[in-house]
């Protein structure tokens, strides 16, 4: 993460496949060949898709290479395949202390809730609508002593301007 917030660049949607379907989940693309996410997200799969400024001009994909998961943590990382001549400093992390103190933080994902109709698909249209997944970009702050009973959560406080 930069010192000023996310790199919309690095936001990832994930589509995975699975033997009961395609299930989707968002991840961060933390060095040149490595996405990270949630383990959950991976639970079962099959394949990865890894898409980059999904439904956009600038959109890219490639198909994770291998993954690794840590249900303990709900941490999971995908490898992917670098691209030609791209340059992508890692990505920088914090620690959460045992200091009582609010954090500032930034959070990107694809919610099922965020499912939209493209409006070019004109109703009477002969082109079929297109459906897609916005993204939602929540920001708030964590009270580092919230949930310390529940081990290896965050609660996200919500700021709406």
């Amino acid at each position: 993460m930069s010192p000023t917030g996310l790199d919309r660049a690095r936001v990832a949607e994930l589509i995975v496949t699975r033997a009961g379907g395609r299930w989707r989940g968002s991840g961060y693309r933390v060095t040149t060949e490595a996405v990270l996410t949630a383990s959950h997200v991976l639970e079962d799969a099959e394949s990865v898709q890894v898409r980059f400024e999904p439904d956009l001009p600038g959109e890219w994909s490639t198909t994770g290479i291998s993954w690794w998961v840590d249900p303990a943590s709900d941490l999971a990382v995908i490898s992917i395949a670098a691209r030609p001549y791209e340059r992508l400093s890692p990505a920088l992390f914090g620690r959460i202390s045992e200091r009582a103190t609010s954090l500032q933080v930034q959070a990107v994902g694809f919610p099922l809730w965020k499912l939209r109709e493209d409006r070019a698909s004109a109703p009477g249209s002969a082109q079929r609508p297109t459906r897609y997944r916005d993204a939602h970009h929540a920001i708030g702050s964590v009270a580092t002593l919230s949930n310390r009973s529940e081990e290896h959560t965050s609660e996200l406080q919500s700021h709406h301007d």
